[in-house]
């Protein structure tokens, strides 16, 4: 009886960090200050305005801390699925094509760059278009070398991304075509999670 090649297990990574924990936090603000009335009232807090003035933090905080796993990427046999607390796409490994970074400068020398490192996906009739974003993350300027405990760690949890991707011949595209510092950024990620390392993504 012939043996049947195993499935691998399911690699999950939370990506709340960076900008998108940025733009979440200003939608728990924002939620916030439109439900505090709401909620203030019945409590009895329209009278007490340090209390009131708190409801807004507390409910920031609540759905924060209750939705904050809703904020991940999952990479299985089946193909990537971008869950965020809205919804979740899944995109099949027969229509993906790579991986693929949009820069976007700010203007700021405070505030740096950023990118966003995105799924191009086949799409039937279009040809390949960008497809959701897995991670997003401040330009990197910091030496491998001098990277901060919380830097390192978030080096890895992307590592662990991109190899699935390696592992299926998949790397970066040319949809627009990657800079040396994209693939280096990469490369590094891929070397500290066993994943490969220099040339692993090719161009």
């Amino acid at each position: 009886m012939g043996s049947s090649e195993q499935p691998q297990q399911a690699v999950v990574v939370p990506v709340l960090e960076s900008r998108i924990a940025l733009e979440w936090g200003c939608v728990l603000l924002v939620v916030g200050v439109v439900t505090a009335p709401a909620l203030a009232l019945p409590l009895g807090l329209l009278d007490e305005p340090l209390l009131f003035c708190l409801t807004p933090v507390a409910v920031g905080i609540l759905l924060h801390f209750g939705l904050r796993r809703r904020f991940v990427v999952r990479v299985d046999d089946s193909g990537v699925t971008v869950v965020r607390p809205w919804k979740s796409r899944h995109v099949p490994w027969s229509q993906i094509r790579g991986l693929c970074v949009q820069r976007h400068h700010t203007g700021s020398v405070e505030d740096g760059d950023w990118w966003k490192i995105r799924l191009v996906a086949e799409r039937p009739g279009a040809g390949a278009v960008h497809g959701p974003v897995i991670v997003a993350l401040d330009a990197p300027h910091t030496a491998p070398d001098r990277l901060t405990p919380a830097e390192h760690a978030r080096l890895a949890r992307h590592g662990l991304v991109f190899a699935q991707f390696t592992a299926r011949d998949l790397g970066l595209t040319g949809h627009p075509a990657p800079c040396d510092d994209e693939v280096a950024y990469m490369e590094r990620a891929l070397a500290l999670c066993g994943g490969g390392g220099e040339g692993a993504l090719g161009r």
